[in-house]
């Protein structure tokens, strides 16, 4: 290790810099020692220290990536940590390696060094480079594309089945070609489908055939082996050639082979399960489309009872269950064919507490009302009860909408026995009347809603014993 004094004297309180030239290497490893007199006292301070090489980042960005013959290439030039910006060399090669521009010594003084350079109007088509010598031996390169392209005249599209089940024997898929004025397009369509599997699985179907605009083109499961090989995914790529140019364009679109025919989804739930009185949900049943699933027989399970039901032309199936030891709805579809699953569907029922073992449930259809925009409605609310050892009540409407209340009525009413109005049909499991003193049955409350009620209104109904439904 070598050692460099430098003397100098400072009166007074300044700050200065000494420049030090070593000799070339990435690293070194040194100590810096001060030693002086200062105000009479003397001082002395050792610290070791480590220079390093400069670790200069540059980077080189050019406006776009493709060009076409004649158009200008610009391009931006920018190093960082503490390089000067003044770059001994940039040039520009041809995808043969010659030298088209260059420029020797380029500097900016805001850092960001901005060039540009015209390319010819018929010039060599390929990857061209952009060099850049920066600090040291250091250089950077960046490439872009030049060729001579054509917007495409048509356009291709490839579309799949709305869905695909395992069980489906044939898969069809619609590929159109038009031109981008509207027009069909004239040509010959090659229609390439895979499975996406590997090895002996792997299959790719192809299909050769004339289109003029549209045309649907089918594969069957067997050539795809859909069911032995296990297939998830199909996808098809599309190729068109226009008749009398050759010109050639592709679409790939894919599919999901599905093994689970029906989805079910909540329509209608009531929020609890209240002592004695039913529990109503609607569930609809779609296809992997979301079209309904129409006929499709499924059992319905709760409170250890099990039923079976029938999708209708909407998909909607309603699910009555009136025991209150009931906890879950639990159904699957009937009748699934091999290498399909069962599709399976399961609500939580929550049970509702009431002290006095009396309730009121609210019986709106999908909790709407119909009414008529400007104008106010009448309506009847039928609500259900439950009341024990309590033959009248006085009930408090309120319904509030916009942060206001929009209605309010007390009304004195009988509890009367009487039979809800209950599709045997949708029941699971069998109802059981309580006996005396419980009184079940269905009562009809007047209210009146303005116009300022829609559209959505929260209605609570409450006993006076503090029994209520909202």
């Amino acid at each position: 290790m070598s050692a460099l004094s430098i003397p100098f004297l400072l009166p007074g309180r300044v700050e200065t810099c000494f420049e030090v030239t070593l000799p070339q290497a990435d690293h070194f490893d040194a100590k810096l020692s001060v030693r002086g007199r200062a105000g009479g006292a003397d001082f002395e301070d050792t610290r070791d220290i480590r220079l390093q090489k400069s670790r200069n980042l540059t980077f080189v960005q050019t406006d776009k990536y493709l060009y076409q013959p004649g158009q200008e290439v610009k391009f931006r030039v920018l190093t960082i940590r503490g390089w000067r910006a003044t770059y001994p060399e940039i040039w520009v090669t041809t995808p043969s390696d010659t030298r088209i521009a260059q420029w020797i010594d380029a500097a900016s003084t805001s850092g960001l060094l901005h060039l540009a350079f015209q390319l010819a109007d018929e010039p060599e088509e390929g990857l061209y480079t952009i060099h850049v010598r920066g600090p040291g031996d250091g250089k950077k390169t960046r490439s872009f594309k030049v060729e001579e392209f054509v917007l495409p005249r048509f356009e291709v599209k490839v579309t799949p089945p709305q869905f695909a089940l395992a069980t489906d024997r044939v898969f069809t898929f619609n590929v159109c070609a038009n031109y981008t004025f509207g027009q069909p397009l004239k040509g010959t369509v090659t229609l390439t489908v895979s499975n996406n599997q590997r090895r002996k699985c792997r299959i790719n179907i192809k299909r050769t055939e004339p289109i003029t605009g549209c045309k649907d083109i089918s594969v069957t499961s067997k050539e795809l082996r859909i069911t032995d090989c296990h297939v998830f995914r199909l996808s098809a790529t599309a190729v068109v050639e226009e008749d009398g140019t050759g010109v050639r364009l592709n679409h790939t679109a894919s599919a999901s082979v599905s093994r689970s025919a029906v989805n079910f989804v909540t329509v209608y739930e009531d929020n609890y399960k209240k002592p004695n009185l039913p529990f109503t949900l609607k569930v609809k049943a779609t296809l992997p489309d979301d079209s309904p699933a129409v006929g499709v027989p499924v059992e319905v399970c709760a409170a250890g009872m099990c039923t079976n039901r029938t999708t209708q032309e909407d998909g909607v199936f309603t699910v009555v269950v009136a025991s209150d030891d009931a906890s879950r709805v639990f159904m699957s579809t009937l009748n699934c064919r091999a290498d399909l699953s069962a599709s399976t569907f399961s609500k939580d029922i929550r049970q509702y507490f009431s002290p006095s073992n009396s309730s009121l449930l609210l019986q709106v259809p999908e909790k709407k009302l119909k009414c008529e925009a400007g104008l106010s409605g009448n309506y009847n609310l039928p609500v259900w009860f439950s009341a024990n050892n309590q033959p009248r009540a006085s009930l408090t409407v309120q319904v509030v909408s916009r942060g206001k209340i929009q209605h309010l009525s007390t009304r004195q009413v009988s509890f009367a026995p009487s039979v809800f109005p209950i599709d045997t049909e949708h029941l699971v499991d069998t109802p059981t009347n309580p006996g005396f003193p419980i009184v079940m049955g269905v009562l009809n409350l007047p209210i009146s809603l303005p116009p300022t009620a829609s559209p959505t209104a929260q209605v609570g109904v409450v006993e006076g014993g503090g029994v209520g439904e909202g």
